[in-house]
């Protein structure tokens, strides 16, 4: 029995594979709606990655609200009886309907790009995409016009994931501060306030940051041990002389 095709937009951020499951839930939808004696079903899609994440039973990174929803619809159907096989074969294999299932997804998208009211709105892996590369973009602009510490240019500036971060946030806040410049030293508060001497209450000597950590004599002893510290991470971990590098982006871990 030959049924009349159907069809499904779909947003127009869809990618391929978005696309080949869309496409096996309009099918599964379909089965389930309509009246059939049929007991199997064959189902024949050319997207591997579809079929094996459909089928399986973990939990996938991409789409797994419509992923989950295809399991559910294949499970009611085995209650019912009906065994539903989903079987790869390559596009273009002189398949019957595989010419009518083209032109279907080509009606499909032409509608979805002329009329705004057929074309699905975005799913939330595409917005998290779309929102991940965006900020990846304006990252890299910022990076490249606004970078100007010299301490802040020799981290690595690359945009990565959110990581955990150690200790406590105050700790982490004194520590991004020291290596942008931004600190309550006097040299940088005589920068926002001529009025402020930039000089140290200790030694009369500028208060810069490397002041602060390599040279202030009164802070002689906290340095000794960061530096031991330092020192014991870099035989823990076999880092070549060359390497050893105590400049506050490597005690920071931030290279």
């Amino acid at each position: 029995m030959l049924l009349a095709p159907v069809r499904k937009a779909v947003a127009a951020k869809s990618n391929n594979y978005e696309g080949e499951l869309e496409g096996l839930h309009l099918a599964i939808d379909t089965i389930t709606r309509r009246q059939t004696t049929s007991k199997r079903v064959l189902i024949l899609c050319d997207c591997k990655a579809a079929i094996e994440n459909v089928i399986g039973v973990q939990q996938v990174e991409a789409y797994n609200a419509l992923v989950h929803t295809i399991r559910n619809k294949l499970q009611a159907l085995r209650q019912q009886g009906i065994t539903t096989q989903i079987t790869w074969c390559p596009g273009h294999m002189g398949i019957s309907g595989n010419e009518i299932a083209d032109n279907e997804a080509k009606l499909a998208a032409n509608e979805a790009s002329t009329n705004p009211q057929n074309s699905t709105s975005w799913t939330k892996h595409q917005a998290m995409k779309h929102i991940e590369t965006k900020a990846h973009e304006r990252w890299d602009r910022r990076t490249e016009l606004n970078t100007t510490s010299q301490h802040m240019l020799k981290i690595g500036t690359n945009m990565k994931k959110k990581g955990r971060a150690l200790g406590r946030r105050s700790t982490q806040v004194t520590i991004n501060q020291l290596v942008s410049g931004h600190t309550r030293l006097n040299a940088y508060q005589n920068w926002k306030n001529p009025e402020v001497s930039p000089y140290c209450p200790n030694c009369d000597a500028l208060e810069t940051t490397n002041h602060y950590l390599y040279h202030c004599p009164r802070y002689e002893n906290e340095r000794h041990h960061m530096l031991m510290e330092a020192d014991n991470i870099h035989e823990t971990y076999n880092t070549a002389k060359e390497d050893r590098d105590t400049d506050i982006v490597t005690l920071a871990g931030m290279r």
